[in-house]
C-alpha cells in the first residue's frame, strides 16, 4: 500500500469516527432539550472499575405513588413489580403499572426492587447510572452527615434515564453540584 492510500485510509475513518461521535452527541442533546427532566435520590455505589475512568456508580431511588395490595398481587414476586416513571413538580416518582407500551412522559420499568420504609415504599431502578467525574474534582459521593446525594436525569421516550448533573439536599432544597 502506498503512502498516499495510507494518508486518505486514515483521514476516510477519522471523518466516520469524528461523524459517530457527532451523531450520538447531537442525539443526546436533542433528548436533554426535548424530553422532560426531574431530580432523582441516589444512593452511591462503588464500582471498583479502574479501566472506565473516574466516575460515580449511582443507584437510583425513586418513591412509588399508588402502592395497594391489589397491585402487590398483580406482581409475580410481592418485592418485583411493574412500574412507570413519572414526574411531579421536578422530582421523579414511579406509579404500579400493568401498560405494555411507553407513554409520553412514562417509561415502563419491567420490574423494580420495593423497599417498604416507614416514610413510603421506595423502588430502586433495576439498573446504575455511570456519572463520570474530571480528575481533580473530591469525590461527590462522601458527604456529610444531613446531606443527600440527588441526581438530575432526562426521561427519554426510550431506555434508562439519562443523569445530567449531580445535586446535594439541604433544607429541603437541592442545588446543583459545580464539578468543574
Amino acid at each position: 500500500m502506498t503512502q498516499r492510500k495510507s494518508l486518505f485510509l486514515g483521514l476516510l475513518v477519522g471523518l466516520l469516527q469524528t461523524a459517530l461521535l457527532l451523531a450520538v452527541g447531537s442525539r443526546l442533546l436533542l433528548d436533554r432539550l426535548n424530553h422532560p427532566r426531574a431530580w432523582a435520590r441516589t444512593v452511591p455505589v462503588d464500582p471498583n472499575l479502574p479501566i472506565r475512568g473516574r466516575y460515580v456508580d449511582l443507584q437510583v431511588e425513586v418513591p412509588v405513588i399508588g402502592w395497594s395490595a391489589r397491585t402487590s398481587r398483580l406482581a409475580k414476586d410481592e418485592h418485583f413489580i411493574p412500574l412507570q416513571l413519572n414526574i411531579r413538580q421536578d422530582r421523579l416518582f414511579a406509579s404500579p403499572s400493568t401498560r405494555k407500551i411507553d407513554g409520553k412522559q412514562e417509561i415502563l420499568i419491567p420490574t423494580w426492587r420495593i423497599s417498604h420504609l416507614p416514610e413510603g415504599s421506595i423502588a430502586q431502578l433495576p439498573y446504575r447510572l455511570a456519572f463520570f467525574i474530571p480528575p481533580d474534582v473530591p469525590d461527590p459521593s462522601l458527604r456529610p452527615a444531613g446531606e443527600k446525594l440527588w441526581v438530575e436525569v432526562t426521561l427519554p421516550n426510550q431506555g434508562p434515564v439519562r443523569p445530567i448533573q449531580l445535586g446535594v439536599e439541604r433544607d429541603g432544597q437541592i442545588e446543583p453540584l459545580s464539578l468543574r
